[in-house]
């Protein structure tokens, strides 16, 4: 193989580049300075800026006061080494007499080892800096003992500032590891999007947010790479196709590779990197093959430790990676050289890539080959895998990779279907379908398709159970070909079962799929399947379990980078409900705006709906009270209660009455309770419902009638189970029947507790309160879950806003009487009533915020604002 031309053919003017400044990384090295830190040193690739760091660096040093002295480059000392050339920079500081004299004194000793031993104090006026650049180019062992002696007297009063292509001769181990110094390498050095767009506007090169975070990427923040594309797109029109396009196969860029990075190599290190190139990324079982040398691994450490635009992969220490401009560049010159060869590497690449499981790398690989044939076959292969072990976008990124044409195939356009289906884009899913049903090929496989596209559609629109089975069939015919698709079917399957009512199914199906998603590492499938399982648990009122479905979804998400997905909308919304019950309001707010900020309307209607109802009812209803907004967004959701299930549409009445009664939104209520007997006509618990709004009224034989209607008939939701106990306890109190009220609420309590219900029961009625109270002592087991209970609602405000009216006019008239000093006798007069009319008035109200006193009547009617 020859050589690669390391003469530049291209003549660039030589202008001043342009200033940005580092803040950032200035900050981060004064705080570092700030500490023990004696030595700055900055270790990158040629073109990191590593001069232009040090410069600014020391601007800012003298501005404060100090002295620099700057070392001239090795190229220009003469046979006397460092020490002539620091006594230059000596004498050219302007340094006062005394201090110059004491300078030459200490560094001369520390240069000829003639110094006492240990480092010397220096008792010097102001700090001086010796900045020493291409410290790399240092060389021999009189460079190495004089830079060694230097280092040693590193201290507040004399630092160093060390730029270098790598570490120079590993002078600074040991001051990096009692702290005395601190290293800056490629990463520290890479320009953030701030300022990569500081850049290219003082080139006057405007460039759209897009196009600035694609030129990022292909350059990695490389200073260099960042401004030889500016230099080049200064003449360019079509400034967005250049970004695409920006390569190492630009003749500025190469020049500046061949001149700056790849002439110093020697020549087996430059074929090494031309046989790799064709790889994305390396690892050294791949480098051996590709290259045939057994000692390929070593040659790549060295590599990197020269910082030869060669690094590891982040958190992978066993992969190493080219940077993007330097591998194109050196693709290109591989194809250019020897394209047979080339294409061996490229299938050897690919062929690796397969052998070890990595089929996106395979796909991306083939990709990059233009080997469509092998992109088309491993694509439909593997996408079901790929869907279930990394989502969605791990399908979208190599869709959007194959051309136009390729699309459009059978194949690739099923594989195209199901990403869309898991991305809950049922509509685009329903384009590519229809790509499929153009062709008779593998009507198994189509069946299969649709099946999957139904099931996914279970959360928006109510599947019979016919239509379930007859889905699952058809997935079935699958199962020796692709078993991943028929779990995949099975966990949407879950869902679907959730919805159609049959929990128990449901719940039984997520369970096994969840456990075979986790043994073999299938995490989207497990993530989709959490939300099944959660949805189950949210329907059962089983906070607990809601609480551990949930989190591990949403900590699987958040490790995975999903953060896009609507299902997280669904999941958040849930979780913000069960700690609502728990009485963790901090943690429902978290996650009942979490649950508004993730949803997606288009995806998931219903989530959608759902989460700004929570969020309303949760937050909005704790900081403002409720308002126009939070109706129609109640109404909103309760319009799509007829895609749940009867039990959850019975759950989320239940909530909805406790947030609005307790609000004083007595109509607010009545047309939540009138939309749940439009749904679940049959259920008994319309009647618990009205029961709780009559109660909140003050219509306490009302409330009787409506709960004497439940009869024997069981709820749908122990929630509901909760609130009717409770109103039994609280009308028995009201009849004067202590003994029953107590035996009610005791069974209130048993089933709150087993789902952790406790605002369920606090705000079932409004004397709640004060019954467990009174009974405290009385609750055997129970203590411990009643004293939960009592300890929330004494830090609990009264809800503010409201109308007031779960308060009769004459209870309101009455009411703005007590903060008087008249007697209720007096009250009587003024209203021209009975006393004992009076009297009941102030029953109803003591009754009605769950007080016994005119003074906490009066407190919890300010807090409510009603006074």
């Amino acid at each position: 193989m020859t050589t690669i031309n390391t003469t530049s053919t291209t003549t660039t003017a030589h202008t001043a580049p342009t200033r940005v400044e580092r803040t950032r990384l200035l900050a981060r090295i004064a705080a570092d300075l700030a500490g023990a830190s004696n030595i700055v040193a900055l270790i990158a690739p040629a073109g990191s800026g590593k001069t232009t760091v040090l410069d600014q660096l020391l601007d800012a040093r003298r501005a404060q006061g100090d002295n620099v002295l700057s070392l001239p480059a090795p190229h220009t000392c003469g046979a006397g080494g460092l020490w002539p050339n620091l006594l230059a920079a000596i004498q050219a500081a302007s340094l006062p007499t005394g201090m110059s004299s004491e300078l030459a004194s200490v560094l001369g000793d520390a240069l000829h080892g003639s110094g006492s031993p240990g480092p010397t104090q220096l008792d010097l006026p102001t700090p001086v800096w010796v900045c020493v650049d291409d410290a790399h180019e240092w060389s021999g062992a009189g460079a190495r003992r004089h830079l060694a002696g230097l280092l040693s007297l590193a201290q507040p009063l004399l630092r160093f500032a060390i730029g270098a292509r790598h570490t120079p001769h590993g002078l600074l181990s040991t001051s990096l590891l009692n702290g005395s110094a601190h290293e800056y390498r490629s990463a520290d050095l890479a320009f953030d999007r701030d300022e990569a767009r500081m850049l290219m506007v003082a080139d006057g090169i405007g460039l759209g947010e897009g196009d600035l975070g694609t030129l990022l990427a292909r350059t990695d923040g490389w200073v260099a790479g960042l401004r030889l594309a500016a230099l080049a797109m200064g003449s360019r029109r079509d400034r967005s196709t250049f970004v695409r396009n920006f390569a190492g196969t630009d003749r500025t860029v190469a020049d500046y590779l061949v001149t700056e990075v790849l002439s110093s190599l020697p020549q087996d290190r430059i074929e090494l990197l031309l046989d790799v190139s064709v790889a994305e990324r390396i690892n050294l079982d791949l480098a051996r093959v590709l290259t045939g040398r057994c000692d390929a691994g070593g040659l790549l450490e060295e590599l990197v430790v020269s910082n030869a635009l060669v690094r590891t992969v982040r958190d992978e220490p066993d992969w190493y990676e080219l940077h993007p401009l330097l591998r194109s560049y050196l693709r290109a010159e591989s194809q250019r050289r020897d394209e047979s060869r080339h294409r061996r590497h490229q299938v050897a690449t690919i062929d690796w890539f397969e052998t070890a499981g990595d089929i996106r790398g395979a796909i991306r690989h083939a990709i990059t080959a233009a080997d469509w044939s092998r992109a088309e076959s491993l694509t439909a292969e593997s996408c079901v895998r790929i869907a279930v072990t990394d989502g969605p976008e791990a399908m979208r990124e190599i869709l959007r990779s194959l051309p136009a044409w390729l699309q459009t195939r059978p194949a690739v356009a099923g594989a195209a279907a199901l990403t869309a289906v898991l991305d809950d884009n049922l509509a685009a899913a329903e384009l590519d379908l229809a790509v499929l049903d153009t062709t008779t090929d593998e009507p198994t496989r189509r069946a299969a398709y649709r099946a999957i596209a139904l099931l996914a559609s279970a959360r928006n629109r109510p599947l019979g159970p016919d239509e379930v089975t007859g889905a699952l069939a058809a997935l079935e015919t699958e199962a020796g070909r692709d078993p991943d698709l028929v779990l995949l079917g099975r966990s949407l399957a879950s869902m679907a079962l959730a919805m159609l009512g049959d929990l128990d199914a449901a719940a039984t199906t997520a369970s096994s799929i969840a456990r075979i998603s986790r043994a073999r590492g299938l995490d989207f499938l497990l993530f989709r399947t959490l939300g099944a399982k959660c949805a189950v648990a949210t329907f059962r009122s089983d906070l607990g379990s809601v609480r551990a479905h949930a989190s591990e979804a949403i900590e699987l998400a958040d490790r995975r980078g999903w953060y896009r997905s609507p299902r997280l909308a669904q999941l958040h919304g849930e979780l913000a409900l069960a700690e609502w019950q728990r009485g963790d309001d901090v943690s429902a707010a978290h996650h009942a705006r979490m649950a508004v900020e993730m949803a997606d309307p288009d995806a998931d209607p219903l989530s959608a709906a759902a989460a700004a109802c929570i969020y309303d009812l949760t937050v909005g209803a704790a900081e403002a009270g409720l308002d126009l907004g939070t109706i129609a967004d109640i109404q909103a959701f309760n319009a799509l209660w007829t895609s749940l299930p009867p039990a959850a549409v019975a759950a989320f009445a239940c909530f909805e009455l406790m947030v609005t009664l307790r609000c004083h939104e007595v109509d607010l209520a009545g047309s939540v309770v009138r939309r749940a007997a439009d749904v679940i006509p049959q259920a008994p618990d319309v009647e618990v419902f009205k029961a709780m709004r009559h109660v909140y009224s003050g219509h306490g034989a009302a409330a009787r009638e409506d709960l004497d209607r439940v009869g024997n008939r069981t709820f749908l939701t122990s929630r509901t189970a909760v609130v009717a106990s409770a109103i039994t306890a609280h009308l028995a109190d009201e009849a004067g029947r202590p003994a029953h009220s107590h035996e009610a609420l005791l069974d209130a309590l048993r089933v709150a507790e087993q789902g952790h219900l406790m605002r369920c029961l606090l705000d079932a009625a409004p004397s709640v309160r004060n019954l467990l109270l009174r009974g405290r002592g009385r609750f055997g087991r129970h203590e411990g879950f009643v004293a939960e209970i009592l300890n929330f609602a004494s830090t609990r405000p009264y809800p503010e806003g409201g109308t007031g009216l779960a308060l009769t006019g004459k209870e309101l008239a009455v009411l703005r009487d007590l903060p008087s000093m008249l007697s209720l006798r007096e009250i009587a007069d003024a209203h021209v009533v009975s006393i004992n009319t009076v009297k009941t008035h102030v029953r109803a109200v003591y009754r009605k915020f769950g007080v016994a006193t005119r003074r906490e009547a009066v407190d919890a009617a300010r807090q409510s604002g009603l006074l």
